[in-house]
């Protein structure tokens, strides 16, 4: 999306705000307003609110009706508005706009120490000094943390605060970029996916969304094109109530927490021996497309006869182990997209640490949860959830070889969404109030630990889709305490596999 400003000096329209190709959807900026705001026993300097339907700790000098920005937990923002903006903590004072300020108060506090002063003075001194400092480290991360026992997610600043970093942004009207998302301001980025960790091939520029990722498709002569798609981002449910009305049929289900997998049976380019080539060469009839095999990751093909530069990251291709199990039953122009959860086959190793969904050592389980049925001419039929579920059941039962290893979708509630919360007025705030049980909806695991896994850890959440939604989307709504396990597994460098074989394996890089 582009965003139009006139610039009153050249009398033209100039592009200001933006949201680069290949940003991710779940880490930009928005430009928002503060609609209520709520006290937090025990805080003088405190309040709590929600933006864009994420649960924030604010400032209490932020008044309802004020124009913010909002960052999600695990965003990276630019460093040079952070040091504008004062934001860098104190360790990192040096790097603020302020930072000669803040060192004529230390030098005002070492002044009155070694006088003889009073050390009471001189700390009084010092931490005046470190009340003008932020709270951002080095990296420029959003993290989910709680104040005063209440969940912050994600980080809100008054819009202002842009001028101090691009001066020529203090006479924009904000009022009429309300509710606008953007990642990129005058070419520069501003903000994207905070990522650490090292790749495990060539380096890349650390951002990817799905019509980048269908785009390296072409590379592979195998491949039809319009027959293959890697599954598209799952967005936050939060910024994306409005799309449900009271009269939709929604799906709620369980989100696991794994490793995603695609196996699909469909129209592929044919290998031609010399002679076919020589015979179509002549114009004779050849044919060109069968129905095959392929299979991938989240976003990079595994088969090794298209992409023989694959990694395995778990050491064990567990991409072909879902290919192996379901292709043999698939109709043709069938994809199945998945979650791989529990261990890594004959091995201790964990495909997400601690999260087992009742799997022994070395056991594995596979879940369906999206099917496509596609024609030869490239046209898509998308599967409801119930579907899907009804799918993998009776896999499980004409297959009963096969039920140890498979992990059928945990259907959470399936009706017209007015019914999740019958005492709900539809007219009147329904989507915030319907939003907010949801948050804690013990029906859904909610802010409980994960009753599936063995290991003590916090349910990851859910995932709501709209039957026979006629754009293929799904969003997710993540439990604070995932939040806050995921935010603590980063600070200890712990890295999401997932998120690195991703971000760090493509396969334009091979």
């Amino acid at each position: 999306m582009l965003l139009l400003l006139i610039n009153k000096n050249k009398d033209k329209m100039k592009p200001i705000l933006t949201l680069s190709e290949n940003h991710n959807p779940n880490y930009v900026c928005y430009v928002t307003k503060i609609k209520e705001l709520t006290p937090i026993e025990g805080a003088q300097t405190l309040v709590k609110t929600v933006v864009e339907g994420f649960d924030t700790v604010v400032s209490k000098d932020m008044k309802v009706g004020d124009i913010v920005l909002y960052f999600p937990v695990e965003c990276q923002i630019n460093k040079d508005f952070l040091a504008a903006n004062n934001l860098f903590e104190f360790s990192l004072h040096s790097w603020n706009a302020n930072a000669m300020v803040v060192d004529k108060w230390l030098s005002r506090a070492d002044e009155k120490e070694n006088d003889g002063g009073s050390k009471e003075g001189a700390d009084e001194l010092r931490a005046q000094a470190k009340r003008m400092c932020g709270f951002f480290n080095k990296h420029g991360r959003v993290r989910c943390i709680n104040l005063m026992k209440n969940p912050s997610q994600g980080f809100v600043i008054p819009v202002e605060s842009l001028a101090k970093w691009k001066p020529d942004l203090a006479s924009i009207d904000w009022n009429d970029y309300i509710e606008k998302t953007f990642d990129t301001i005058d070419g520069e980025l501003f903000v994207k996916k905070y990522i650490k960790f090292a790749p495990v091939s060539k380096p890349n520029d650390g951002t990817r969304n799905e019509r980048k990722r269908n785009k390296k498709l072409k590379k592979f002569d195998r491949l039809v094109e319009g027959q293959f798609e890697f599954h598209y981002d799952t967005q936050q449910l939060p910024p994306n109530m409005w799309k449900i009305s009271p009269k939709s049929i929604i799906h709620i289900s369980k989100k696991v927490h794994g490793s995603s997998f695609i196996v699909a049976r469909i129209l592929c380019n044919r290998k031609l021996t010399l002679f076919e080539k020589v015979k179509k060469f002549f114009g004779c009839n050849v044919k060109a497309k069968e129905y095959g095999n392929i299979y991938s990751s989240r976003s990079v093909i595994k088969n090794r006869y298209l992409n023989p530069n694959a990694n395995d990251f778990y050491g064990v291709d567990i991409w072909k182990l879902a290919s192996d199990l379901f292709y043999p039953y698939l109709d043709d122009g069938m994809t199945i997209y998945g979650e791989i959860a529990g261990y890594i086959p004959n091995n201790q190793k964990m495909i997400q640490k601690d999260y087992d969904y009742g799997c022994k050592p070395g056991e594995t389980k596979f879940m369906p949860y999206r099917i496509t049925m596609v024609q030869e001419n490239g046209e898509t039929h998308e599967w409801n959830a119930s579907e899907v579920l009804a799918w993998t059941l009776k896999f499980i039962e004409e297959h009963p070889e096969h039920a140890a290893k498979i992990l059928p979708m945990t259907e959470f509630y399936h009706g017209e969404a007015k019914d999740l919360y019958p005492d709900i007025d539809t007219e009147n705030h329904w989507h915030e109030n319907v939003l907010a049980r949801m948050k804690l909806d013990e029906r859904f695991n909610m802010e409980k630990n994960e009753p599936a896994c063995w290991h003590k850890v916090p349910a990851e959440g859910i995932v709501v889709k709209i039957d026979d939604d006629p754009k293929a989307e799904a969003w997710k709504l993540k439990c604070d305490k995932f939040y806050r396990k995921e935010t603590s597994e980063l600070d200890k460098g712990e890295i999401d596999i997932e998120t690195q074989e991703s971000e760090g394996g493509q396969v334009d890089e091979n």
